[in-house]
């Protein structure tokens, strides 16, 4: 059996959570670590290979930005 990697970019469900995965990032404005936990916050029709933004709003002073993550996918054989 082999697996054929296609490198395309495949559209994701609806609600996508990510269980697991906790993204901490320090405020631009305050320096203030912010946790945003992607198996509680779902990304919504996110797509493999492709940038994604994640809605960060700070904890002390309320500062909202965006950061970009890449979801990839691997398949292993055994």
């Amino acid at each position: 059996m082999n697996i054929l990697n296609i490198n395309e970019e495949i559209e994701l469900a609806k609600r996508f959570y990510l269980p697991g995965i906790i993204i901490k990032h320090k405020c631009p404005e305050c320096d203030t670590e912010n946790i945003n936990n992607l198996g509680e916050n779902y990304l919504s029709y996110p797509i493999t290979n492709k940038k994604e933004e994640i809605y960060f709003c700070c904890i002390k002073c309320n500062h909202e930005y965006l950061k970009s993550i890449t979801i990839k996918m691997s398949v292993e054989l055994h």
